[in-house]
């Protein structure tokens, strides 16, 4: 009996439920608290209980629990490419055949099929049904539940463009489906609300094939002279040839003409290895004349001889004239090169669509209408640079009696080619018309982004007819990137400093190592070696150690160089002799080029004799090189170097902008004055030196960043109205 129950529909029955819920639940509690024998000692099972006849059972519950409402689904049947996400719609109908909204439909998904469902339609419902009823939800790629729902919905596709959206009528719900791989998608739609088994469910079938396809354009040939009609297919995800499918020629029309020697009215031949299916019309009189014929493209596991079923794929109509000096302008193709997506269905149930190919009778006079025909062209490199910015130039010709007008110009390409947009496709809507016998030019640039062989899709669309989307031509194009040729590593040298010092300073002399290749300069080596009259007093040595040290020669190793890369080092050097020459020459060497060198010199010259006073002043250090964080500590020592007394002896130093001062020791007389920056400290005059008297100051300096540091100290005095200097220079190393 529990197939004859009534199906209790909890969302239309709340009001009746609640007040049965009344009457029961006190009766239930009453009863209760009796005890009471177990059930099957009151209802002993009589062996010879049997059912009444059906026909004398009554019905219990509403009459429309009982009418003919049943399940529809669309659509049927469909053909879609492999990767693409196709929806189904379903709904339940009412005895009068109106679309319920708020129904439950569930959706499953045979295993022996291939794909799995991607997205289900979103719950349309007041609040009070999430109260009584089950959530939408997919449960996994082979099971969901939806609700149809309760007003037109527009499902779009998430692109750009209006063309592609789907008006989802009032009482349908969907699920969408995918597919990696070709097979069949056996996708069933069941009603639990709907009482009879018979129109609670229905099945539909997606076929899923890996293919693009190109049908033979209209061709002209002289009278008497056969024509070759050539259809090609090919994966659309490798561009590799399909063999074995099934093209069928059929002459619908126009002159006397047959395929082959046999003079057949129709043919089918299968693609070969570069999936070309080619056959070759014979003119049966020598007379001047137009012949139709229609082509039909059908997969090749379903037209097996004695199949029950042939699957046709796609068709199209093409036209041979003879006799005619110039091609007759033709339609082109009424299908396009790859399946069409799936439409809403309407709102009446819908039933399994017809295989049967679209199109009328052919044409009875053999002269066609004025049409446009368009073609394009590209012109372009072939091979390109990694990096190269590349263009083309398009041109769009209408080769028809009749302008081409509400044109569309599209464009998609391979990751490999980056446009200045970002994206993958891009459209012009404001092409516009072509008129007949004209040309209309556009461009196209993209960036070279990654090598390879990289393609690109012209496509010219139709949109007049805005119920759907017309291809009218399509051409590709394809550049091989190379990778841009690196140059070998190949380094320059530059040295620089000062151009003159006196004997006594300390100077900086800074070499630039360029790595002018794109590869890494690597087993790179670096020597210095200066004159007589200077002296090495400090390298940075952050790179890398020292090696063969030598007296008045550094030499060291770097680390490899990147390509268009360099590496800028420091080193310092003490004035000891005057001289008028004094150079420093550095040599870098790599492992695979000539030794490369540079120099700078510089003058040396005595003091002057003015300088020569009764005070002098000189800096030492503890440290040398010091670290990044590190303090070092500066030793300033000046000297009465006279017999006399000096009077007003005053010192100024001059902090380097690599270096904080920490801490101030032994300043006899104290600070006077320090400029803003701090980095100038001017001492309060000493009032007397006796002679050979010595005062020594300290300074603690912190080092801040790398490279070379230089402290200066000028002393004056009454008798030294002009300053008298002295440097020292301490490399900083980073850590």
């Amino acid at each position: 009996m529990s197939a004859n129950r009534p199906v209790i529909r909890f969302d239309r029955n709340l009001p009746a439920l609640c007040r049965v819920g009344a009457v029961v639940l006190p009766l239930f509690i009453f009863t209760g608290c009796h005890s009471t024998p177990p059930i099957a000692a009151l209802n002993p099972v009589d062996a010879n209980f049997a059912l009444p006849p059906a026909e004398t059972l009554d019905y219990p519950g509403p009459e429309r629990f009982w009418n003919k409402s049943g399940l529809v689904i669309s659509p049927a049947r469909i053909v879609a490419q492999v990767g693409s996400e196709v929806p189904m719609f379903a709904g339940i109908c009412d005895g009068k055949g109106q679309l319920a909204p708020h129904e439950k439909i569930e959706w499953m998904l045979d295993n022996g099929g291939v794909g799995s469902f991607v997205s289900i339609a979103d719950p349309i419902r007041p609040f009070c049904l999430e109260l009584v009823s089950s959530k939408t939800r997919k449960i996994d790629n082979s099971y969901a539940l939806t609700e149809t729902a309760p007003a037109n919905v527009i499902l779009t596709r998430g692109t750009t463009t209006l063309n592609d959206d789907t008006v989802v009528p009032r009482g349908y719900t969907w699920v969408t489906v995918t597919s990696p791989v070709e097979g069949s998608s056996y996708v069933t739609a069941y009603g639990p609300d709907v009482y009879s088994w018979d129109a609670r469910q229905k099945s539909a079938r997606i076929i899923w094939i890996d293919a693009e396809w190109c049908f033979p354009e209209a061709a002209c040939a002289k009278i008497g002279e056969p024509v070759t009609l050539t259809t090609c297919v090919v994966q659309r995800t490798t561009r590799a040839p399909v063999a074995d499918w099934i093209v069928k020629y059929c002459i619908t029309g126009g002159v006397a003409a047959g395929f082959g020697q046999n003079n057949a009215q129709s043919i089918e031949i299968a693609t070969d290895e570069d999936g070309h299916a080619t056959v070759e019309v014979i003119p049966a009189t020598d007379a001047n004349g137009t012949v139709c014929v229609n082509v039909e493209l059908i997969r090749s596991e379903c037209a097996a001889p004695g199949s029950s079923e042939r699957l046709s794929i796609a068709t199209a109509a093409t036209q041979v004239t003879w006799g005619v000096p110039e091609p007759p302008p033709t339609p082109p193709p009424s299908v396009p090169t790859t399946p069409m997506p799936a439409s809403p269905p309407s709102t009446a149930p819908p039933s399994i669509p017809s295989t049967t190919p679209p199109g009328g009778l052919p044409p009875t006079t053999p002269t066609p209408p004025a049409a446009p025909q368009v073609d394009i062209n590209i012109h372009g490199p072939l091979t390109a640079e990694l990096g190269e910015d590349i263009k083309f130039e398009i041109d769009v010709i209408n080769k028809g009696a009749a302008p081409a007008t509400g044109l569309v110009l599209s464009a998609r390409f391979d990751e490999g080619l980056k446009h200045a947009t970002g994206m993958t496709a891009i459209e012009n809507r404001n092409f516009d018309t072509v008129e007949a016998g004209g040309t209309k030019p556009a461009q196209l640039s993209f960036r070279a982004f990654k090598a390879g062989k990289q393609c690109f899709t012209i496509e010219v669309t139709d949109l007049a007819n805005l119920s759907r989307r017309v291809v009218l031509a399509t051409k590709q194009h394809c550049v091989t990137i190379q990778p841009k040729p690196q140059e070998p590593a190949a380094l320059n040298i530059d040295v620089r400093g000062v151009e003159s010092a006196t004997v006594g300073q300390e100077v900086r002399f800074s070499i630039k190592i360029t790595n002018l290749g794109d590869l890494p300069a690597e087993q790179v080596r670096v020597s210095c070696e200066v004159g007589p009259a200077l002296k090495l007093s400090g390298i940075d040595r952050s790179i890398v150690g020292m090696i063969n040290p030598r007296p008045g020669v550094y030499e060291w190793n770097l680390s490899p160089i990147a390509g268009k890369g360099s590496m800028t080092q420091e080193i310092g050097c003490q004035c000891i002799a005057p001289a008028e020459r004094a150079c420093c020459t550095a040599t870098v060497t790599i492992a695979t080029r000539e030794p490369l060198a540079d120099d700078h010199c510089l003058t040396i010259l005595q003091p002057p004799e003015g300088d020569k006073g009764p005070v002098k002043v000189e800096i030492s250090k503890t440290t040398d090189p010091v670290n990044v964080g590190s303090n070092a500590v500066y030793i300033v020592t000046i000297t009465n170097v006279t017999k006399m007394p000096e009077h007003q002896v005053q010192l100024t130093l001059t902090l380097p902008p690599e270096m904080t001062m920490i801490e101030q020791r032994k300043f006899p007389a104290g600070v006077e004055s320090t400029s803003a920056d701090h980095r100038t400290i001017r001492l309060r005059p000493i009032a007397e030196m006796h002679p050979g008297e010595k005062i020594v100051c300290e300074l603690v300096l912190r080092a801040d960043r790398p490279g070379l540091a230089t402290l200066r100290a000028d002393i004056s005095s009454v008798n030294l109205p002009a300053p008298r200097s002295s440097t020292s220079t301490t490399m900083i190393n980073a850590r």
